[in-house]
């Protein structure tokens, strides 16, 4: 018998006893800023197969238990971690939460062909550009620039991967 994954989009405080079926797409450590060696958290980007993104932190308690599994690009089933609010001073992902790693929650490996490699949310530039310096979006990294010449004028297309 297999156990019904639950989706990304449905995810809320109501309901700690979660399973879900993901991808780590993105995976950091955060470092202190007192100059410890270990790292204040370890943070990563979930995304599910209908590309659905949650970021999920594993505070400095718990990176010791979970550091050596999990990888990103790598497919996990997961359960038993506590959610809250995606609040604070960046917001890795849209979602309306974010989830934390506990002593309890549970990790394993797991294969998924149809969950994608990578989730991009792609914004109009023009939204880019309206965005406020103190907006607690994070944007990511420039990774191609397209330019294209039509009619005389200059397009200019960028393409980011969060």
């Amino acid at each position: 018998m297999t156990t019904a994954m639950d989706m990304v989009n449905k995810i809320n405080p109501e309901k700690e006893a979660r399973n879900l079926k993901v991808k780590v797409i993105r995976l950091w450590t955060v470092p202190t800023f007192t100059g410890q060696l270990l790292p204040n958290s370890m943070e990563m980007i979930l995304v599910d197969e209908s590309g659905w993104k949650i970021q999920a932190i594993v505070q400095k308690t718990m990176i010791y238990r979970f550091k050596q599994l999990l990888f990103e690009g790598r497919v996990y089933v997961m359960k038993l971690f506590s959610v809250v609010p995606n609040q604070g001073s960046y917001r890795a992902t849209r979602h309306q939460f974010k989830l934390i790693f506990q002593f309890r929650t549970i990790v394993r490996d797991a294969i998924c062909d149809f969950i994608p490699k990578s989730a991009l949310t792609i914004s109009p530039f023009t939204e880019l550009l309206e965005t406020k310096e103190d907006s607690n979006f994070l944007v990511g990294m420039l990774c191609y620039l397209l330019i294209l010449f039509l009619s005389g004028m200059i397009a200019v297309l960028f393409l980011c991967d969060l």
